[in-house]
């Protein structure tokens, strides 16, 4: 007998039924994925008080995102409240100078369910040259929760970006942060070796450098 779906699992079942029975000629009524950008690098950013080589940038769903040195890399972990934050999410040698975000139009406007970030990363570790991967993340404002969904190597993997689009809107909603690990999409490189080797921080509550051009 098989165990019980996880509620989460349960809901994004539902809602990608109802989305596949509404069809592609239901314009109006399907819930059709939207895309907002924000940046990590400029005048909206701003730097953290006590840590002033670190910096906070708006986000989307009340979420901050934290770029911080740490180690000779740049950590991004994304703050929600005083108390709530996911932490050390991805590193990298440098982040894009955006961040897109994947989400649905609600009654509160648009609440993202997932975000992209292309990240420099060297390997093995000290490497000259850095590749860049896009890191795919669950993101779930509602629950102050956020982890990485999946890796996708771009200079190893053709049309980088639109399969790290399709892993955000096809898997982030039945996605569990405190058991699923990350999916690697596409070629599976030292440098996605690299990170998912990397210590897995708390995806959620009570958790405790420089941009390059994308």
């Amino acid at each position: 007998m098989q165990a019980p779906l996880h509620p989460k699992r349960l809901a994004a079942c539902l809602l990608g039924l109802g989305l596949a029975a509404l069809g592609p000629g239901s314009a109006g009524l399907a819930q059709t994925v939207e895309t907002r950008e924000t940046e990590l690098a400029g005048e909206r950013c701003r730097p953290v008080q006590g840590a002033p080589t670190a910096r906070l940038c708006p986000g989307h769903g009340g979420a901050m995102v934290e770029l911080a040195p740490s180690g000779g890399e740049v950590r991004l972990s994304l703050v929600f409240s005083a108390k709530d934050r996911a932490e050390d999410l991805v590193r990298g040698r440098a982040f894009a100078k955006t961040m897109e975000w994947r989400g649905l139009k609600g009654n509160k406007g648009f609440e993202p369910f997932a975000a992209l970030v292309a990240v420099e990363v060297t390997a093995p570790p000290g490497a000259k040259r850095a590749g860049r991967v896009f890191a795919v993340l669950r993101v779930d404002p509602r629950e102050a929760e956020a982890c990485p969904l999946a890796y996708v190597d771009a200079s190893r993997t053709r049309n980088a970006r639109a399969l790290a689009r399709r892993a955000a809107d096809e898997r982030a909603l039945s996605h569990l942060c405190l058991s699923d690990p990350p999916a690697v999409i596409g070629a599976d490189t030292p440098r996605i070796r690299r990170l998912l080797e990397r210590p897995r921080s708390s995806p959620g509550p009570g958790a405790g450098g420089a941009a390059t051009q994308q």
